[in-house]
């Protein structure tokens, strides 16, 4: 198994299954035809859990194995809501856009 990093700023793809969240493992995907090499240790990747997407510059992005991905440091899960984004927050003053005359 391997897991893609997207770089997107959002939370890299992990796959697996479960996490206690009710879901079961997910399917695997057989990529050995792509010839898709781990970005850490050079190993060939042969099945992803998860479908991987083509970038802009026509390759797959950073993708780890099994290994490598569980050596690469976590970032901590902060449940979006509070303040700012769409509905939240104060900025101050009143919203109305529009034209003064």
């Amino acid at each position: 198994m391997a897991y893609q990093d997207n770089n997107s700023g959002s939370r890299p793809s992990y796959g697996g299954g479960g996490g206690g969240r009710g879901f079961g493992p997910r399917p695997k995907t057989d990529v050995s035809s792509l010839n898709i090499m781990c970005v850490e240790c050079g190993k060939q990747i042969n099945e992803l859990p998860f479908e991987p997407s083509i970038k802009e510059d026509g390759t797959y992005g950073k993708i780890y194995c099994f290994e490598c991905n569980a050596k690469r440091p976590r970032r901590e899960f902060r449940p979006r809501g509070g303040g700012g984004g769409y509905g939240g927050g104060s900025r101050g003053g009143s919203y109305g856009g529009g034209y003064n005359s």
